[in-house]
């Protein structure tokens, strides 16, 4: 919610690739409505004891709502499948790699170099 369907549209007809921060109905959203564009990538805990970890560290949640959270990421694990891809966040520098990965494979694909610009290649074709 806050992200405007006609700005993420513009930015990728523009190069741009949108990263969101978003949740599982929220990507089921953008799966259905832009499915050539939409790359999904499924952020997991290494585990459900660090994931426990890691929500009471940071002291900014009471143990509720601690509880709630622990039980929608045990239903938001069940959807995973769903995503194209899947990085453990274990150790942040292996996980940084391999979104940085998925990225550049995506603007491969797409036929844009790295950095994302277009690439102008020659038309090879019969007809060209």
């Amino acid at each position: 919610y806050g992200t405007s369907r006609e700005k993420v549209i513009e930015s990728l007809e523009n190069g741009f690739d949108i990263i969101l921060d978003i949740d599982v109905q929220g990507a089921r959203q953008i799966k259905n409505t832009m499915v050539d564009d939409a790359v999904l990538i499924f952020i997991a805990p290494p585990s459900w004891e660090e994931l426990e970890r890691r929500l009471v560290s940071r002291k900014t949640d009471t143990e509720e709502n601690i509880r709630l959270r622990l039980s929608n990421a045990r239903s938001e694990m069940d959807a995973a499948t769903f995503y194209d891809y899947l990085i453990v966040n274990d150790v942040i520098d292996d996980a940084v790699d391999i979104l940085r990965s998925i990225i550049i494979e995506k603007r491969s694909a797409g036929r844009r170099s790295i950095t994302g610009v277009p690439l102008d290649l020659p038309d090879t074709s019969e007809n060209g």
